[in-house]
């Protein structure tokens, strides 16, 4: 494989955004990786990211939502839509069997 189609940033950590931001791209620009996102980052979280450098080349945020947990249609998804950023969804409940 010679690069990924999409990085995403897990969890927030103690790095500083603008620090992960500049290191994605980095990979970005030397070609090993084609686009970045990041995954459980909430509104004040994303707001900040996009305070930073490049934070704005952040193409989704995914986060747990299904049935079950539908959570961000309160506040995270409504202010992603806004700025045009998709949620790619996930989910950790098992399977339901017959």
């Amino acid at each position: 494989m010679d690069y990924l189609d999409m990085y995403l940033l897990h969890w927030r950590s103690s790095i500083p955004f603008a620090e992960t931001v500049a290191c994605m791209e980095e990979a970005v620009d030397d070609g090993l990786i084609r686009r970045r996102g990041v995954s459980n980052l909430n509104v004040d979280d994303m707001r900040e990211l996009l305070r930073v450098t490049d934070g704005s080349h952040c193409c989704v945020d995914q986060m747990l939502y299904h049935l079950g947990s539908r959570g961000i249609e309160v506040d995270l998804l409504p202010w992603l839509r806004e700025r045009h950023i998709p949620v790619m969804a996930y989910c950790t409940e098992p399977a339901h069997r017959n």
